[in-house]
């Protein structure tokens, strides 16, 4: 049970790094200029 939610967070987390840089680097500077 350990190991399956391991696993899943794992996944989860590569998603969101690699969903994160996509995000980035559409507006990057747009999201330092505003604030």
């Amino acid at each position: 049970m350990k190991s399956k939610k391991t696993v899943a967070d794992t996944v989860a987390k590569e998603a969101a790094s690699s969903q994160m840089p996509e995000t980035d680097n559409i507006s990057p500077k747009p999201t330092l200029d505003n604030e």
